[in-house]
């Protein structure tokens, strides 16, 4: 339908904006047949829309549809490995899990300026910054194995 009208609408003469009044009512041609064009085209679009959301409705159940069929057993151990790993997330020292945390610790960690620090204070400083940096990375392998683990179970 909508093809039809703008195929219509494109071979129609259409002349200069010349409106013209029936019985009180101003009718311009040209206005008219822009309207029709963007009413054609805006409902072209919308049938694409609903064509998408049902594709995306059908993907949704497809998916659902999957995860149901998934072995108890499986679900079990993917269960006990997310266990694991978000204990591991609770238990890390180093790790943090928001931005402002991480922004605020590494302030305080490195600062800018070390002109105000002694030779004894950056010693200090840099003592404390490889412990952070060894339990920080030790956090983080722990959690990146324990990630792996649960992926290669998953295959």
């Amino acid at each position: 339908l909508s093809c039809a009208a703008d195929i219509g609408l494109a071979m129609a003469p259409i002349t200069s904006a010349d409106a013209f009044i029936l019985g009180g009512i101003v009718y311009d041609p040209t206005n008219y047949a822009q309207n029709l064009l963007t009413a054609a085209r805006t409902l072209q679009m919308i049938n694409n829309q609903i064509k998408q959301l049902t594709n995306e409705a059908q993907m949704i159940a497809n998916q659902v549809k999957n995860l149901t069929q998934l072995p108890y057993t499986a679900r079990v151990q993917l269960q006990a490995r997310l266990t694991e790993i978000d204990t591991l997330i609770q238990t890390a020292k180093s790790i943090a899990y928001d931005v402002a945390t991480v922004d605020a610790a590494f302030a305080s960690l490195f600062p800018e300026d070390y002109s105000a620090f002694s030779n004894i204070a950056m010693g200090a400083q840099a003592r404390t910054h490889w412990e952070e940096a060894s339990r920080s990375l030790h956090d983080a392998m722990l959690m990146q194995a324990k990630v792996a683990e649960t992926v290669k179970l998953e295959e």
